[in-house]
């Protein structure tokens, strides 16, 4: 089986790649293309937290569930479990789209990446990464928009 790995930076328009994929999930599958997310969401950020050398207290590990290094060992068999059982029963000649802009975020180190990868090739016969980057000054400019529009009140400064 293949993979698509796609890598978004932020406000790069991954939100509404996961939302279009995940809402045509079924559509996708009857085409031979299986959409990896999160049970409950339309990404897949649990696999960003789980692939993480270091395991900070930040709030979006809480929300993964992950506090400690046991906790993250045991997210890691939850998603082996997960993928495994999405792949069980597609042919291996079908291809696979994971998408996550946490893993731009959240991934930080070569020793991460090599974990993802290492990860992900006990699935997949191919990886083909796709990333998506917007150019800093944009993004700062879209960022504060959007932080604007959420209701901040901070000056641009």
């Amino acid at each position: 089986m293949k993979l698509i790995l796609h890598i978004g930076d932020t406000k790069t328009g991954t939100s509404a790649i996961q939302q279009h994929f995940h809402s045509h999930y079924e559509a996708y599958r009857r085409c031979g293309l299986i959409y990896l997310h999160d049970p409950g969401r339309i990404d897949f950020r649990s696999i960003s937290v789980a692939m993480a050398e270091n395991i900070d207290k930040n709030i979006f590990n809480r929300s993964i569930g992950v506090k400690d290094q046991a906790d993250r060992e045991a997210l890691c068999d939850r998603l082996i479990d997960y993928i495994s059982e999405a792949l069980a029963s597609e042919s291996m000649s079908g291809v696979a789209l994971l998408s996550s802009e946490h893993l731009f975020i959240k991934l930080r180190t070569v020793g991460e990446i090599e974990l993802l990868k290492k990860f992900l090739e006990q699935f997949f016969s191919s990886i083909k990464v796709v990333v998506y980057l917007r150019n800093p000054i944009d993004r700062l400019a879209s960022s504060y928009s959007t932080y604007i529009k959420s209701g901040g009140t901070a000056s641009f400064n």
